[in-house]
């Protein structure tokens, strides 16, 4: 396991499990945030580190983000409270996936738009996100900036599709 403390000159604790590896460039000095919709996003991300920093990059857009550390928390959020955006791994703990939970949060917000974060080389995964209701598929690594700018894009209307 890797310890992370401190990123960006902010203390944080935390560790990262085995097997995992995740590339950060977070580039924040001098950078301004460009002003955007106050969208409300539920991130879902089981990696601790990953979650922390995009979090911290979508608050600073402008973005109320909800971050559940499990599936079974999103499963449990209220459903009266709105969500735009989507962000989820495509793997996640104990067996979920990232296609599952847009199905299940699909059900409550039918017009979520929906990104999806994935490690997989799969040459197919793009059409077969689409074709599940993905908007965008980020492929890992990533700098966090790509994740914003996607929900930036997105909750704008400029063009953040997949290619066809």
């Amino acid at each position: 396991c890797l310890q992370f403390n401190e990123i960006n000159g902010v203390q944080k604790s935390g560790l990262l499990r085995s097997g995992g590896c995740i590339t950060l460039a977070l580039q924040t000095e001098g950078v301004r945030a460009r002003p955007m919709k106050s969208p409300r996003v539920l991130l879902v991300e089981d990696n601790r580190l990953l979650r922390w920093c995009v979090c911290s990059e979508l608050h600073r857009g402008g973005c109320a983000v909800v971050a559940p550390e499990t599936v079974d928390e999103v499963l449990r959020l209220d459903p009266a409270q709105p969500v735009n955006v989507l962000v989820t791994d495509c793997r996640l703990a104990d067996g979920h996936n990232g296609f599952e939970v847009l199905a299940r949060v699909r059900e409550r917000y039918p017009e979520i738009c929906a990104i999806l974060i994935s490690a997989e080389a799969d040459p197919q995964l793009a059409a077969r996100a689409r074709d599940a209701g993905f908007d965008v598929v980020i492929e890992k690594p990533c700098r966090v900036a790509e994740i914003v700018g996607a929900v930036r894009a997105l909750m704008s209307g400029t063009s953040a599709e997949m290619p066809s």
